[in-house]
């Protein structure tokens, strides 16, 4: 104080301008300026005001890092940042501190798994030497690239009719699907695969009919691929194999197939064995498939396309019911008449 006290005052305010420890006495003057000091006694001026807010918080990604930056704070004590990281929806609070100690720099590394789905969002809090701590940053998101391709398709079927394949498949449930692509592999030429749709087949579709490319008689691949909207491609699926009989539509009419089944008890299989009879002379390249009929009444394909006129099967006790059908390159099919073959248990034998 410049000017004395009044001489019954008993307090006084000082209002410094910085922190640290003060020492302080008080003395009594008289009206000769005879002065009388009192004791010291130290207070200290704690450091109470926490850094500003981290602001300008920007994030890019990388393969597996996540990285951020913002705007250097200023403070004089500063000692560092905290960086805390949640996921979309959460609230701050619920965000995880991720350095033990405060980060002297303003940029973060953040290791990530590089097949992480999860949508990430980071907040950052400045903190002096005396441990005040900022207020959190506005949050900025980021997520990992998508680097996982779709599963495998898996081919079901392949039938050739009217020059045309109809393909069906199986595929996973991914939700970033989007579309499909088919291959056709001519076996004979080692030209190798040959994409047949010229647009993006689309992802809710399990069946589809294209152009076949060759126009020759020969045995092909069929290859499909799965896509996903950030570009990912599946590996090609294990090849369906059949065989295109002749190219040429045939133009006489077949009169019947003559299926006979033969069981034999020591190879413990059903041996079928089919003739075919034509009303006209031209010759065609045989293209059959061979069912079984079901409990159900269905026809289930079990065997892929031959051209031979034998199969074996391994029959299931009970009745045993076939047929065979020969598919032509004009799109007609022609079946047999069902044969059956009866297995009886041999455990249950007296």
């Amino acid at each position: 104080n410049k000017n004395f006290l009044p001489s019954l005052t008993t307090k006084y305010i000082d209002t410094p301008e910085s922190t640290g420890d003060y020492y302080y006495f008080v003395t009594s003057v008289d009206t000769a300026d005879n002065e009388s000091p009192s004791n010291y006694i130290i207070a200290n001026i704690e450091d109470i005001t926490p850094p500003a807010m981290p602001t300008d918080l920007k994030s890019r990604v990388d393969t597996g890092l996540v990285i951020i930056n913002w705007k250097q704070n200023q403070e004089a004590d500063l000692w560092g940042y905290n960086i805390y990281r949640g996921l979309v929806g959460q609230d701050k609070s619920q965000f995880v501190l991720l350095n033990k100690k405060p980060l002297k720099v303003n940029v973060l590394n953040d290791t990530i798994n590089k097949v992480a789905v999860n949508k990430f969002v980071y907040a950052i809090a400045a903190i002096d030497t005396n441990y005040n701590l900022s207020k959190y940053s506005d949050t900025v998101s980021a997520q990992m690239p998508d680097i996982v391709p779709p599963a495998k398709v898996y081919i079901k079927s392949v039938i050739f009719k009217d020059g045309k394949l109809d393909v069906s498949w199986l595929q996973g449930k991914e939700k970033d699907l989007s579309g499909f692509d088919i291959y056709c592999e001519n076996k004979l030429d080692h030209k190798g695969k040959i994409k047949l749709n010229t647009s993006k087949i689309s992802a809710t579709l399990r069946q589809f009919s294209i152009a076949l490319p060759f126009s020759d008689a020969t045995d092909f691949n069929i290859y499909m691929t799965a896509s996903d909207f950030s570009g990912n491609v599946s590996e090609f699926s294990e090849p369906y194999t059949f065989h295109v009989a002749n190219a040429n539509p045939h133009t006489g009419s077949l009169v019947s197939i003559n299926l006979k089944a033969k069981s034999s008890k020591k190879e413990k299989l059903i041996k079928l064995t089919w003739k075919y009879e034509l009303k006209s002379n031209q010759n065609v390249v045989p293209n059959y498939l061979v069912y079984e009929k079901t409990p159900k009444g269905e026809y289930k394909p079990i065997s892929t396309y031959i051209s031979h006129t034998k199969f074996q099967v391994v029959p299931h006790v009970g009745r045993n019911i076939y047929q065979v059908r020969l598919y032509l390159p004009s799109g007609n099919m022609v079946k047999s008449e069902d044969v059956s073959v009866e297995i009886k248990d041999s455990k249950n034998k007296k």
